[in-house]
């Protein structure tokens, strides 16, 4: 039997070859890294996504890192006014201050059943 082979290299470039998809569509990976912009500042950054079992985005789970040390926050997608991919950003719909003051999330607990309700209260949403 003979068997056909292609070489790594070409077959690496194959794989890595962008086709015709979507390119609004990013992985939730990359997504991780950006960075979140307030309507008046710099707030954070995504650290994770959660998503439900229909795999609707529920939330973006922001790291406030040096604006507010130790707090991580969620925000809904439905805040998010613009995504620039370039710049790897979100811009958000919400204040610097409503996040500061924003109900602490705590990725050890599972979500409290009035967490949503509270938080869309909270941001006046």
């Amino acid at each position: 039997m003979i068997e056909s082979r292609v070489p790594l290299e070409a077959s690496i470039a194959a794989r890595n070859k962008k086709g015709p998809g979507d390119p609004h569509l990013r992985s939730i990976s990359e997504v991780k890294r950006y960075h979140i912009h307030a309507t008046d500042g710099e707030i954070g950054d995504v650290t994770d996504i959660i998503v439900d079992e229909h795999w609707i985005i529920r939330f973006l789970i922001v790291d406030t890192g040096s604006w507010f040390p130790g707090k991580k926050v969620l925000l809904s997608p439905e805040w998010i006014k613009e995504v620039s991919w370039a710049d790897s950003s979100v811009e958000v719909d919400v204040s610097v201050e409503a996040v500061k003051n924003s109900p602490k999330y705590n990725p050890n607990q599972p979500l409290a059943e009035n967490y949503e309700t509270d938080l869309f209260l909270h941001y006046d949403k």
